[in-house]
């Protein structure tokens, strides 16, 4: 089929697609799925395909008959919520356009919410308008080793990751048995632009995607803080770099065990399928401005900031003292991600010790290390106001309620400040949605190309 056909099929589903300012719970998202699916008996089915730690039911949707496969995952991450809308809309649009089966020879197959258990923990902020301080408030996302996209089994120098999660395993059973010839895993970020991370090059892909988001109006974002130092493909497209290079080390931890896994796209590449990470912002920023300093002044002012906001919430811990730890996984949480504030600011202090003469920082720099210390800070206490309200509404001596109310004042001049520094105002959903449908699409059609079929 022509690829002016395909993109006539979706533009047409864009143009009926309805407008959504929330994001659906998991009973909703899996009740509408079956909805789809129930109205399209002929072509459609559903499975179950593994179960959660928690008991949730992992589904998988199946549309089509065709002998190559195309999986897509939504929700790899439960504070990533797009990619919820946009399964649904891929299901329907699919399951009504026999062109993009039977007429391309594929089979569909969606994953509606890889973390179903973490994405509960966000849902009070997926169903509420969208803001700075409500996302933060409710805000969830697991430890790396406790994250499905990140516990895939790998082995590095003698050590291994073997702690493979059941959600990571239901996904790895899915991979196997299907073969995908495109798996797309659906992320998104909460500022800057858009960005996508690949298995491979593939040509005319970064093109596609490229003129994708220019379409719906979003930005390439060429300077994202978590791919700095991946190759480019082309800007705005990423090489995913092996695992062995992307580890976070504990150096106090135990040798012989890596602290997370490999992720989706390194095991699909056991079946050589293209591969892809697709990253829409939740927020667009009204504020691209950068100081007139030098790079390394940049690197060195964002790491001070960094190290000041974190030795905050170290301070608040080591006063409230041992708690129960009643939610362990939510306190998992809170600790990994002021250990990746930390280690994203050695890191900006290790690059501005290197040579970078006189070179001025740009925007895209500067804003791209902004985003990470008034984000993870942030994050970090949001989730932990969460855990320090469940200890002490059960009736823990700690923390006492001075240092709730500490935290609480922390967190609303963080929220403040965020606001204030961004101008952030959060995207029309409809045109995320429609960007992830359509870089799909582009790396189908790229994959197809690439592999010699008509």
């Amino acid at each position: 089929m022509r690829d002016d056909r395909v993109r006539a099929i979706l533009d047409a589903h864009l143009d009926d697609m309805p407008k959504h300012a929330l994001f659906p719970t998991v009973d909703r998202l899996n009740g509408e799925l079956r909805d789809i699916v129930g109205r399209h008996r002929r072509v459609a089915r559903l499975a179950r395909v593994g179960t959660s730690r928690l008991g949730d039911p992992l589904l998988l949707a199946s549309i089509g008959n065709g002998g190559r496969h195309v999986l897509v995952v939504g929700g790899p991450h439960p504070n990533e919520p797009v990619g919820f809308r946009t399964v649904l809309e891929a299901a329907r649009m699919v399951a009504s356009a026999p062109e993009l089966t039977t007429g391309l020879d594929l089979t569909w197959h969606f994953v509606p919410c890889l973390d179903p258990d973490g994405a509960r923990l966000n849902e009070r902020w997926y169903t509420a308008p969208l803001t700075i301080s409500a996302y933060h408030r409710h805000f969830f996302r697991p430890a790396l080793a406790h994250q499905p996209e990140w516990a895939f089994p790998c082995a590095s120098g003698g050590a291994r990751f073997d702690a493979v999660l059941p959600e990571t395993r239901s996904l790895m059973r899915v991979i196997d048995a299907l073969r995908p010839d495109v798996l797309v895993s659906l992320h998104n970020s909460d500022f800057g632009g858009a960005h996508f991370v690949v298995s491979h090059p593939v040509p005319g892909l970064p093109e596609a995607l490229a003129g994708a988001a220019d379409r719906r109006g979003i930005p390439l974002e060429t300077d994202n803080a978590d791919t700095t130092g991946w190759p480019d493909v082309a800007p705005g497209v990423h090489l995913m770099p092996p695992i062995e290079s992307l580890l976070i080390v504990d150096p106090r931890g135990d040798a012989r065990a890596l602290p997370h896994g490999a992720c989706s796209i390194h095991y699909a590449a056991r079946h050589r399928a293209l591969a892809m990470f697709t990253e829409v912002p939740l927020w667009r920023v009204g504020v691209t401005e950068s100081p007139r300093i030098g790079y390394a002044e940049a690197l060195r002012r964002s790491a001070a900031d960094m190290d000041a906001a974190v030795d905050v919430l170290d301070e608040l811990l080591a006063r409230v003292g041992p708690v129960d730890g009643r939610q362990p996984m939510v306190w998992a949480a809170v600790r990994d991600t002021m250990a990746i504030a930390r280690t994203a600011s050695r890191h900006w202090r290790e690059i501005s010790r290197q040579d970078h003469g006189r070179r001025p920082v740009t925007p895209a720099e500067w804003a791209g290390t902004r985003d990470y210390v008034r984000q993870l800070p942030l994050r970090a206490a949001g989730m932990l106001l969460r855990a320090l309200r469940v200890e002490h509404a059960a009736g823990d001596r700690r923390p006492p309620r001075a240092e709730l109310d500490r935290l609480e004042g922390h967190f609303d001049r963080w929220c403040h400040r965020m606001r204030e520094e961004t101008r952030a105002e959060p995207h029309p959903v409809e045109r995320l949605v429609a960007l992830q449908l359509e870089s799909t699409l582009a790396a189908v059609l790229a994959s197809r190309r690439s592999a010699g079929v008509a």
